[in-house]
């Protein structure tokens, strides 16, 4: 029970933050004595606040409540017609009005962007993304935080942004990539008239095949078309899409587990979702799944990985098996550590004789054999043929092949409602998927 003659005291304001911030400098500086190292804080802070013109004056940041507030009130202003939607460019316009206010670097709206998925119809909920926009604002200070305190690495970071240059952005090199931007992008431009739609664009960069997570996939929407003309046209495109990539790969924003074990324990609950009774499931299962993890996994990535999948009698695979040996083969790729290492190699290989063929085809050879082979017992013309019938005409065409190989581009067959696959995957990809494979067993 209280005193009766207690005083009653209030909590000047702000009191509760500075205490907090204050013991976070405390515990991060495990000082001997705490009391010199209140007194020498305390002092700077006051000088801070006193001459802030002798620190480089930064803008004083909001509270987390203040800060919604904020980016409520100028979602409202931007939505002129009430419809609780923005689009892209209305959205990044809320982000870039906002900088200077909440101390942000072009950069650090990208990471907003990143974060910012649209609907069918390009457009922007941004009552559901509100707290999703505070928590990365949140993020990014406690970055700036860690890095104002570790202003002397500076060099470092720059020496990393042009290590990244030469890593395997997605397992490919720079031109292999453009290359593969190229091919996607003129598929796309149905007309040839050497430019997409911004609906033709989205459509295009989803549907890659490249392993662009999500996050990417929002700052390349956010980024293009620099010229504000509608059009988004190749030569535009590539660059800033390579730059982009580069700039996430240095500033590690694609966020998947670093280790090996931590890569396995996340493959065991993933595939363990969809394993039976018998902790068993389907190629296409575990594909479908390793796709929505958003890892950055390119298709032929995927299926090469498929190679560790062990079939039993009923072509199905054990989840935990498979979790247990994808481990290391995927942290080679998602690792960012490891990039510029596998780079160097990647690249002594890449300039041997014999890199573009495999098993004595090169890759026009190879398709050629393949879909021949398939269509001298393909009688009805189809195109399709059972899996078991594709698999003995790989046997018998790659006599050599590795057991894991052939495991990996029979992952190719996707089978219709009747049990037949379309061979044209196997002749079209197949090539890719082994080139891939040969190169990583000499990784």
């Amino acid at each position: 029970m209280a005193a009766k003659f207690a005083r009653n005291f209030t909590l000047p304001e702000g009191f509760p933050q500075l205490l907090k911030d204050f013991t976070r400098e405390v515990l991060r500086a495990d000082p001997e004595d705490v009391y010199k190292f209140g007194h020498e804080y305390f002092s700077e802070a006051i000088e801070r606040r006193n001459n802030p013109e002798d620190y480089g004056a930064e803008p004083e940041r909001l509270s987390m409540e203040e800060l919604k507030e904020r980016i409520a009130q100028w979602f409202d202003e931007a939505d002129a017609d009430g419809n609780g939607v923005l689009d892209r460019k209305e959205f990044k316009k809320v982000f870039q009005g906002l900088q200077a206010d909440l101390g942000l670097t072009d950069k650090d709206v990208l990471k907003i962007m990143a974060e910012a998925d649209e609907n069918e119809d390009g457009q922007i909920g941004y009552a559901e993304f509100l707290p999703v926009a505070v928590d990365v604002v949140s993020a990014i200070y406690a970055k700036q935080d860690f890095e104002a305190e570790a202003a002397e690495r500076a060099d470092e970071k720059e020496d990393a942004l042009e290590e990244a240059k030469e890593y395997l952005l997605h397992g490919m090199p720079r031109e292999e990539l453009q290359a593969a931007l190229r091919d996607v992008f003129q598929q796309s431009d149905s007309d040839g008239n050497g430019w997409l739609s911004r609906k033709e664009f989205v459509s295009c960069i989803k549907d890659a095949d490249l392993g662009f997570t999500k996050k990417e996939i929002n700052v390349l929407l956010s980024e293009v078309d620099v010229d504000g003309d509608g059009k988004v046209t190749y030569e535009e495109f590539v660059p800033l899409c390579f730059t982009l990539l580069v700039e996430m790969v240095s500033d590690s924003l694609v966020e998947v587990p670093q280790e090996e074990e931590e890569l396995r324990a996340f493959f065991i609950d993933l595939f363990g979702t969809a394993a039976d009774d018998n902790g068993k499931l389907s190629h296409n299962d575990a594909i479908e799944l390793m796709k929505s993890a958003d890892l950055g996994l390119t298709r032929v990535q995927i299926h090469a990985i498929m190679s560790e999948a062990a079939e039993d009698e009923d072509g199905r695979v054990d989840y935990e098996q498979l979790a247990n040996a994808m481990g290391g083969m995927v942290l080679s790729l998602v690792n960012v550590r490891m990039q510029q290492d596998r780079s160097e190699k990647y690249y002594a290989l890449a300039a041997e004789e014999g890199y573009n063929q495999v098993w004595g085809y090169d890759k026009e050879q190879f398709q050629g054999a393949i879909s021949q082979a398939c269509a001298s017992i393909d009688t009805a013309g189809s195109g399709l043929l059972a899996r078991d019938d594709i698999k003995m005409v790989v046997s018998e065409t790659l006599p050599s092949l590795p057991p894991k190989h052939l495991n990996a581009i029979m992952t190719l067959c996707e089978p219709n409602e009747d049990g037949l696959c379309d061979y044209s995957a196997i002749a079209l990809d197949g090539f890719k998927v082994i080139q891939y494979l040969q190169v990583e067993d000499q990784m």
